[in-house]
């Protein structure tokens, strides 16, 4: 399966999804690791890497650097 931006969705297995989601919960981790679980989660939703970098409020780059 493509995504809208023709690139395969993220492949996370349940141990990662789950280490992700308790991450991007966080209150005590650094923002940015918070931030970047986040995005992770969104790819591996499928979410193109533009959509993602629009809600995170970065760049394309950098998502594609997470």
């Amino acid at each position: 399966m493509l995504t809208m931006s023709g690139a395969p969705p993220l492949h996370l297995t349940k141990k990662q999804r789950t280490s992700l989601e308790q991450m991007g919960r966080s209150t005590s981790l650094p923002y940015r690791a918070v931030r970047e679980a986040k995005a992770l989660l969104l790819a591996g939703d499928g979410v193109p890497n533009e959509e993602i970098a629009r809600r995170m409020l970065v760049s394309s780059n950098t998502v594609r650097a997470w």
